[in-house]
């Protein structure tokens, strides 16, 4: 019994990181006296520390342009341009502001043509923390020449894809490592591409993945440096099964809560805590 109290005590460490940052939805984003608040309520910071996936204005922008259509995603065209978004476009001032869907690369060229922004317009090369000099508009043509290989690896809509193939698979693309695909999987799951995964089977492929969300948990201490896969596993599912039984289901649905969110939400943690 104590030994539940104590491991309780650290998941109610992240209930309290969670339920400490509503106030920015609550208030839409105003300025808080808050010195935190007020850092994530700039749109400059918002997307690179915000705990809730949905709720940062590049992907709320992304899901109604890019993946507001799981049919749709499920062509080359999708593929494409969802490999555009977070290979290339993602943290990049159009992104924030003006992100569309390209019907093919001609399409692209067309509107880079006319539109005459320079390439730091639409490329940040440190979106995702540290400095990616990969990450270029030349990318873009070679995602097209490739997404051609996606309706026959995804399948039909009523298709359950392996999330561990599906990873593989996009780790092939060039600038696409094991961050962007986590994300890219994320992005599919939220646009329901892809079925929404038990927290069981989320926290078994966070495990594999070995990503931001396992050293969340060892900074909350529900997870030691040395863990096998069951480990995070029982790790993840306890933390959610945390959440779902002590943040109201109107806070839950505020927050945009899933399973993708809490990986993505124990990612953040990291960066976040360095402000507290």
């Amino acid at each position: 019994m104590h030994e539940d109290a104590a491991v309780n005590a650290k998941r109610q460490k992240f209930v309290n990181y969670l339920t400490g940052l509503l106030p920015l939805l609550h208030n839409n984003f105003q300025h808080s006296g808050d010195p935190l608040l007020q850092k994530l309520a700039n749109p400059e910071y918002t997307d690179y520390l915000l705990p809730f996936r949905q709720r940062a204005p590049t992907m709320e922008l992304a899901m109604i342009t890019i993946y507001s259509d799981p049919d749709e995603l499920r062509t080359p065209v999708g593929l494409f341009n969802a490999l555009c978004f977070r290979g290339v476009f993602y943290g990049s001032p159009w992104a924030r502001k003006r992100l569309r869907w390209f019907d093919s690369y001609n399409d692209w060229i067309g509107y880079h043509k006319l539109l005459g922004r320079e390439d730091s317009h639409f490329v940040n090369l440190t979106c995702y923390g540290s400095c990616q000099v990969s990450r270029e508009l030349s990318n873009i043509e070679i995602y097209w020449q490739k997404c051609n290989t996606w309706p026959t690896f995804l399948g039909p809509s009523n298709s359950t894809p392996s999330l561990e193939k599906i990873y593989k698979y996009l780790l092939s693309f060039h600038n696409i490592g094991k961050l962007s695909a986590l994300l890219l999987i994320g992005d599919f799951i939220e646009s329901r591409v892809i079925e929404m995964p038990s927290a069981k089977c989320w926290g078994e492929f966070v495990g594999m993945v070995g990503m931001g969300a396992l050293k969340g948990l060892q900074n909350l201490g529900l997870l030691k440096s040395k863990a096998s896969s069951t480990d995070v596993q029982i790790a993840f599912t306890g933390l959610h099964d945390y959440i779902i039984d002590t943040i109201s289901q109107d806070d839950l649905e505020l927050m945009g809560y899933n399973v993708v969110m809490l990986e993505h939400g124990l990612c953040k943690l990291n960066r976040v805590g360095r402000l507290l």
